[in-house]
């Protein structure tokens, strides 16, 4: 008994190594196995990857023309297809294009099509069960996460994308939970979780803590500030939420395709896209915070 600990750290230890061996070994017996044309498509998927994780509308330009190359040089590449419709996805759902309704149509076509090449990969099933989510099809979005988190149950992003679900569908304290568990399996984002964890504070009326939560992004993308917003002026801080806000609408301007303007109703559809909530409560409940940090009717 007095040993315990040790033999835990012992246990742990050998576990980590043996895992991280395996996984080096697959990796390189999966290169070797690539062609030259499958192994470009690959770099491409990787550098898609680390382009859309800076979430600014530049890097994802950048971030779709490596995955839609890496699906021409491999059609059978379900990564590639499902890496496209992430991008696309997020193109609408920040509006960095004109024609947000092409943009979800596209990633839900690449994201389907993802799931048929690989009905074993949990990033498909992530990418698909989001799309379905912000096409209000809240059965099917659950069902393919929870296919993601069943195939990869240490997926950080399945762990996110299933809290954020939860939030959306009248459930965020266990949505923080799952957006906690998905921190603890990768702990080194600090763009991406603070992001979704004050989304989900603040819908469940932790105002303070959705603050604490939001400040704490990393060259956070311009829809935290909006949240931010929201948080403040439902914490009865005015002055902060005001300032926050004409923050937002300055940023906005410059950086998406069209700018709807300065009235909270020429903002609805931008907020469905921005957190497709199933019930109309949670989006009077954002409505009235960011009313009261100055968006007029």
């Amino acid at each position: 008994m007095r040993d315990v600990f040790a033999l835990q750290d012992e246990v742990a230890r050998a576990v980590a190594s043996t895992i991280s061996g395996r996984v080096d070994a697959v990796g390189r017996d999966r290169a070797v196995r690539l062609s030259p044309t499958e192994l470009r498509a690959y770099d491409l998927v990787l550098r898609a990857k680390a382009l859309t994780s800076k979430y600014t509308r530049a890097d994802n330009e950048q971030a779709l023309a490596c995955a839609e190359r890496a699906v021409e040089l491999d059609s059978t590449s379900a990564r590639a297809h499902a890496h496209a419709a992430w991008c696309y996805f997020f193109n609408y759902m920040a509006c960095w294009v004109a024609d947000t309704k092409n943009a979800l149509a596209k990633a839900y076509e690449l994201a389907q099509r993802a799931v048929m090449l690989d009905e074993t990969d949990s990033f498909a099933h992530c990418i698909l069960g989001a799309v379905h989510w912000f096409r209000r099809e809240y059965d099917e979005a659950r069902s393919e996460i929870e296919r993601a988190i069943d195939l990869n149950p240490n997926d950080p992003e399945a762990r996110r994308y299933y809290g954020n679900l939860l939030v959306a569908t009248g459930n965020p304290d266990a949505g923080i939970e799952q957006i906690d568990l998905g921190k603890r399996l990768n702990p080194f984002d600090t763009r991406w979780v603070p992001w979704i964890r004050g989304i989900a504070c603040f819908t469940a009326r932790r105002y303070d803590e959705a603050i604490a939560t939001l400040r704490q992004a990393r060259d956070p993308i311009n829809e935290v500030r909006g949240w931010l917003a929201a948080s403040y002026a439902h914490a009865g801080r005015p002055q902060e939420a005001r300032a926050t806000l004409e923050e937002f609408l300055r940023t906005a301007e410059s950086d998406m395709a069209a700018f709807p303007g300065h009235r909270l109703k020429d903002w609805e559809s931008y907020w469905h896209g921005a957190f497709e909530y199933r019930d109309e409560k949670d989006f009077d409940h954002l409505f009235d915070a960011l009313r009261k940090a100055g968006l007029p009717e």
